[in-house]
């Protein structure tokens, strides 16, 4: 978004211009780019090409307005660019990013854009992305040292995934449970495995509600089964009930009952309101999708069987299980042991050369 197309070449109006910019940046929350260059700079005609590429355009469209100033012969604006500390002796083009109040995220003073010609899209987007990060937020960033990581040889490493690959291939979704008890330990432990999962801005927008008790158990499988039956009725399409027929699935749930724990997984919307960048999350399908992945990784391999249950819609788990609204149900887990009669759709997984491509440079 630009403030001038044409670059202002006119002495006594560049202030005055740069206020009346810096005024409407501090309107629309966004910032200001000012850029100082000339008509015959061949690296000021790069940056204007940089500025239009795919890489950094957006950051313009979103955050960026930009003001252009001529500096002629290096005689124009001197006094201006003198502000921010840019000397036109050291090359142009310069630019300074200020925010609202005309303070200088960023400023090239040493002249890093006199090579605009050699500089790769890439490049300029991170220059420019480093003024759109607001300072007085960065500082509330805090680190500590990285703890118990292990460092292994790449024999161990290779070892190690064989091992695990090899393990969570045995997984199998089991829909004949048990009903032998399970200690509250196990599932305590697995679900600290699924709260340790990477999340948008940490929010860590997941709830888990582990069930035991027989009647919850039974509300539960009441109320999903009076969805699954009106989707094998009519709400499903036959593509998707085709679909399911190797799966051998239908409305009937008895394992939401027979299966010692059930587990609601659900996704937080919205967090608490007085929480530091207020209640709204992000990414919430991704994260809730990465702990529930954890999730039922720790539960095999810890021992148990599980089975992903979705009826739709879920809404009352929210009810049944006293949940509130900024909640919304993303999957039902059941964990147990396999019925000793227990078995499985004879099924076969993609090959690794089917669902992941190698993209190695030379010398690898």
């Amino acid at each position: 978004m630009s403030e001038h197309d044409s670059p202002i070449t006119d002495e006594a109006s560049a202030a005055d211009r740069l206020a009346a910019a810096l005024a409407r940046a501090r309107e629309n929350d966004r910032l200001l780019l000012v850029i100082f260059g000339a008509d015959w700079c061949p690296d000021c005609a790069a940056l204007e090409r940089l500025l239009a590429d795919p890489l950094v355009a957006p950051l313009l469209e979103h955050r960026l307005d930009v003001l252009r100033l001529d500096v002629g012969r290096r005689t124009r604006h001197v006094d201006l660019a003198a502000r921010f500390g840019i000397d036109y002796a050291r090359g142009i083009p310069a630019l300074v990013v200020l925010d609202g109040a005309g303070a200088v995220r960023l400023a090239t003073r040493d002249g890093e854009l006199r090579t605009a010609r050699t500089m790769a899209p890439a490049e300029l987007g991170r220059l420019l992305g480093r003024a759109l990060v607001d300072e007085r937020i960065a500082r509330t960033a805090r680190y500590e040292p990285l703890r118990g990581f292990v460092r292994r040889t790449p024999d161990e490493m290779i070892e190690r995934a064989r091992a695990f690959a090899d393990e969570i291939a045995r997984r199998r979704t089991v829909r004949a449970f048990a009903p032998d008890p399970v200690p509250r330990a196990v599932i305590e432990h697995c679900l600290r495995a699924a709260g340790s999962a990477p999340s948008g801005a940490n929010r860590q927008p997941w709830h888990f509600v582990a069930v035991a008790d027989p009647a919850i158990k039974r509300e539960i499988r009441e109320a999903a089964e009076a969805e699954e039956r009106a989707f094998y009725a009519g709400r499903a399409s036959r593509a998707w009930l085709e679909a399911l027929a190797p799966i051998g699935t239908d409305a009937d749930k008895p394992f939401l009952e027979t299966a010692p724990w059930l587990i609601a997984i659900f996704a937080e919307i919205r967090g608490d309101e007085d929480r530091p960048g207020g209640s709204r999350n992000y990414y919430v399908a991704e994260s809730v999708g990465i702990a529930t992945g954890f999730l039922i990784a720790a539960l095999h391999h810890a021992g148990l069987a599980t089975l992903t249950h979705t009826p739709s819609p879920m809404r009352f788990l929210n009810r049944i299980l006293d949940r509130p609204e900024r909640e919304r149900p993303f999957l039902l887990l059941v964990a147990g042991l396999p019925a000793p009669d227990a078995r499985v759709p004879a099924i076969t997984r993609k090959p690794l050369d089917e669902i992941a491509t190698f993209r190695e440079g030379e010398g690898n």
